[in-house]
Order: structure tokens, then C-alpha cells, then sequence
């Protein structure tokens, strides 16, 4: 009898196995649900029952504003960066990095919520924070390289490219405070 009893046993655990990995798969993809596809829904990161279509509407903008900004810091520093001969390229780098990722991520977070595809609510916060922070230092690099160019009696810089670089800074800062804005609405969302 106790050589026909471990197959069931070995099969409960094969099957328990298998149900645990599916219900681990799902916890991945949605937050603590119920199980019915109601709490599902409600449970995807941002949509559902919690949020309001205001909500909604304010992260879209949220994300079209961010990635506006992100087009046009990457447009406004290409040209200063490549001309001023005193650039240093670590600086250009960031700065560069930081502005391209916003683009990246602000694409990818912006189609998989049009495309209603659900995002996890941990990756968007740590996107949107790093985001955060790389905005923050390269817009004050980018600030202190206008302010050390700017200074300087000899050699000066054509004033176009030194309005251009300000005008990337301080659009950076502000792109910097609405993915910190974002990061609160998606938390408030979750």
C-alpha cells in the first residue's frame, strides 16, 4: 500500500508545484487579487475600479509633458555640446543618458498603457525615481556648464548655444519635478 500511496503524493506535489508557479506568474503580473477576473482587472497597475478617469487623463498628459521635455532637452543640448569646445564629454554624456532614457522609458511606459498592457507597479516607480535623479544631476550639469562658460572673459561662446544650454537645464529640472510628480500619482493610482 505504501508503494501505491507516493505516486499520489508525487503527483499532488507536481501539481501543487505547477499551481504555485501559475499563481506566482500572475502575482508578477497583477498585484494581490481575489481570483475572479473582476478583482483582476481592478488590480492591473493604474486601472480598474481606483482609478478615475481624471486620474487616467492626468497621467497621460503626465507622460506626453515628460516626454515632450525629454525631446527637447536631447534637441537643445546636441548642438551646444558638439560646438563649445571647452565641454567636458563626461558631462555631455550624462547629460545625453539622462535625456535619451526619459525618451525611452516615457515611450515604453506611455504604448504599454495605451496598448492596456500592465505594467508592475515596482518598475514603474524605480523608472520613474532613477529618471528622476538622472534629470536632476544632469540638469545641473548641464546649469554649471553654462554658468562656467558664460563667466569667462576670454573666449567667449556665440550667446545662441549658451541660451540653448540654460534653456536645457532648467527644461531638465522641470521634467525632473513631473516624473517625481509621477511617481506620487502612480502611488496614489496603486
Amino acid at each position: 500500500m505504501r508503494g501505491a500511496a507516493r505516486p499520489l503524493v508525487g503527483e499532488r506535489r507536481v501539481s501543487a508545484s505547477v499551481d504555485s508557479l501559475q499563481l506566482r506568474r500572475k502575482s508578477y503580473t497583477y498585484r494581490m487579487t481575489a481570483g475572479t477576473a473582476a478583482g483582476a482587472g481592478a488590480a492591473v497597475a493604474g486601472e480598474g475600479a481606483q482609478a478615475s478617469p481624471v486620474a487616467t487623463r492626468a497621467y497621460f498628459a503626465l507622460k506626453i509633458i515628460e516626454l515632450v521635455f525629454g525631446i527637447l532637452n536631447v534637441g537643445l543640448v546636441v548642438d551646444p555640446f558638439r560646438v563649445i569646445p571647452e565641454t567636458d564629454v563626461v558631462h555631455a554624456c550624462l547629460a545625453l543618458v539622462a535625456f535619451s532614457s526619459v525618451i525611452i522609458v516615457s515611450c515604453v511606459l506611455l504604448i504599454s498603457r495605451l496598448a492596456r498592457e500592465p505594467v508592475p507597479v515596482r518598475a514603474t516607480l524605480l523608472f520613474l525615481l532613477v529618471n528622476g535623479c538622472l534629470l536632476v544631476a544632469a540638469g545641473g550639469v548641464v546649469l554649471a556648464d553654462w554658468c562656467r562658460m558664460y563667466y569667462r572673459i576670454y573666449n567667449l561662446q556665440p550667446k545662441l548655444y549658451l541660451d540653448m544650454l540654460i534653456a536645457s537645464g532648467i527644461i531638465a529640472i522641470f521634467n525632473a519635478a513631473a516624473h517625481f510628480v509621477d511617481v506620487g500619482l502612480t502611488v496614489a493610482l496603486s
